[in-house]
């Protein structure tokens, strides 16, 4: 008989690991590309479960330090486009805005001056977004200086266009917010308005207008620069004044954070809900359900039908989790509300993608996953766990997807009754109730192998931080999962990988190469980027994509 020890499945070639996870278990360390991407889809700037936001920080500026402006842009506009990001791109334009300060000066600084004026409005669009990307400038964190806006001629540019072109009710609504808020914005680079009206809000914005008896009159270092009625400003503005002097008139049409402060009726509450946008909409059934409007049976039907509006969903970019967050945590809302929400999960998930194979799709439901998916962070911790999206994806692929089989695994795979025909909200509640214990990311693909199961996809969701092998007989010098993808590998010569990693780290459990995708993020663009990944022959797929964004 042959010494099984030198016979056994062939398992040369195993690439050494070149890094450790948080608990010292061997991993591969992606590049700096592929670094920069998965922090930009993943990361928020607070802590983790592993992690410090400043470590965050530090890694950023790293990556973003190391990669050229031309990678630096795309992962910007992808993360923000696709990946509906907001703290991560704003940073990573500081730092380009930051190579680029100035249109005169070396090649490079011209290159990435270039790149910055395409990237910023594909950015920095909203509000909130030009306030982020105002005081990361101003923190001094980039480029190593605080900068002087007024005198920055790229930045104030674009910033100044941007003031122009947004609609003026757009920018009006722009005003909620702070530290910095929109008229520090305006104070810091001066725009020139291109109409009288837009003139009046500016200094509207600035603080600089006083509203006495119909007259708004411009205040400039304590005297009386110009006066003009209270009519110059944009209608909406008039209508919102109005309001505030007399709450019994109409509710204007403004951001409901302007005006719920300001003591509504239910029949006001009324008013707010009937002119909010489907975002609007999903974040305040609460608040609807306190305030009385779930009441009135006809705001009920309205609300449930644009909740599943297919029109609205897709304009809105929501998350699937948003979705599986308001289902959750709405209390008390009606029967009607909570079908609209399903209805609505099942059309958000709409590009899953199906697959022409046997797929298994392993939940990580370890215990690091009841982690928020946002990080932590005092007073604004996201309720959205990890398991709730981990367990989302793999419910989603269950739906659409008739011979996909779910690995719901710790230290081992789990057991339990799923039902695919069940919404995806009713299996991802199942799943996410399972969470707790260790992280073993080698024990789906060793079940597989000891059942030499047959399938061309194998796909995880998991914070990709797996230890427990290093404790068992199957510790080595490699990652188990990647010598258990490798086993499953030589049995399915035809078989692919999706390694889906919804936490900001720099590591790996499987080696990136042709036939493994690597990828970040908890937006439903994973869907997209996994049926790309399935016709090519990329050996990184995502940073792939990513390079291929049109500016």
């Amino acid at each position: 008989m042959a010494n099984k020890t030198i016979f056994k499945t062939n398992m040369r070639g195993v690439p050494q690991a070149d890094t450790v996870t948080s608990h010292g278990t061997p991993a591969y360390l992606h590049d700096v590309r592929h670094s920069l991407a998965q922090l930009a889809a993943t990361g928020c700037f607070n802590d983790t479960f592993y992690t410090k936001a400043e470590d965050q920080l530090d890694t950023l500026i790293e990556l973003a330090t190391a990669v050229d402006s031309d990678f630096l842009a795309k992962t910007a506009v992808y993360a923000r486009q696709k990946g509906y990001m907001k703290d991560m791109p704003a940073v990573l334009m500081a730092f380009l805005a930051a190579r680029g300060q100035s249109e005169h000066g070396t090649k490079d600084q011209g290159k990435s001056a270039a790149l910055f004026r395409k990237a910023f409005p594909q950015v920095i669009n909203t509000g909130k977004m030009l306030r982020v990307f105002v005081q990361v400038l101003r923190s001094g964190t980039v480029g190593g200086r605080c900068f002087n806006l007024s005198a920055n001629t790229i930045v104030k540019k674009c910033i100044n266009d941007l003031l122009n072109s947004v609609s003026l009710p757009k920018l009006f609504n722009w005003s909620v917010g702070n530290d910095p808020s929109l008229g520090d914005v305006i104070r810091m680079t001066r725009p020139k308005a291109n109409t009288p009206e837009r003139a009046a809000l500016f200094q509207h914005l600035l603080g600089n207008t006083r509203v006495e008896e119909g007259l708004t009159r411009t205040y400039f270092k304590g005297e009386v620069r110009y006066e003009h009625s209270l009519t110059s400003l944009p209608e909406i503005v008039q209508q919102y004044e109005a309001f505030k002097r007399d709450t019994s008139q109409a509710v204007p049409d403004v951001d409901f954070r302007l005006v719920e402060g300001l003591g509504l009726t239910a029949e006001q509450w009324k008013e707010t809900a009937r002119n909010a946008s489907w975002t609007e909409t999903r974040m305040n059934l609460n608040k609807y359900q306190r305030h009385g409007v779930f009441d009135d049976k006809e705001m009920v039907a309205s609300i449930a039908t644009r909740l599943a509006n297919p029109e609205l969903i897709k304009k809105a970019n929501a998350f699937p989790y948003q979705l599986m967050t308001a289902y959750r945590f709405a209390s008390d809302i009606p029967y009607e509300i909570s079908e609209s929400l399903q209805d609505a999960m099942e059309i958000a998930i709409a590009n899953v993608p199906k697959f022409d194979t046997t797929v298994y799709v392993a939940v990580d439901h370890s215990w690091s996953m009841q982690q928020a998916v946002t990080g932590r962070r005092a007073g604004s911790t996201s309720k959205v766990r990890c398991v709730d999206v981990a367990s989302l994806m793999g419910a989603a692929i269950l739906r659409n997807n008739k011979q996909a089989t779910l690995l719901p695994f710790n230290t081992h795979v789990s057991d339990i009754d799923v039902n695919p025909r069940d919404t995806v909200l009713t299996n991802a509640d199942k799943l996410a109730k399972m969470c707790g214990g260790g992280t073993c990311c080698s024990a789906p693909l060793r079940l597989l192998n000891e059942q030499s199961a047959k399938g061309d996809l194998v796909i995880f969701v998991s914070d990709n931080e797996s230890w427990f092998d290093s404790l068992g007989p199957n510790r080595g010098d490699n990652p188990a999962q990647e010598e258990e993808w490798r086993k499953y590998k030589h049995r399915n010569p035809n078989a692919r990988i999706v390694c889906i990693d919804i936490v900001p780290e720099r590591h790996c459990q499987v080696k990136q190469r042709q036939g493994v995708l690597n990828v970040g993020g908890f937006s439903d663009n994973v869907f997209n980027v996994i049926a790309g990944f399935m016709e090519s022959d990329s050996n990184d797929h995502w940073v792939d994509v990513i390079a291929s964004t049109n500016l």
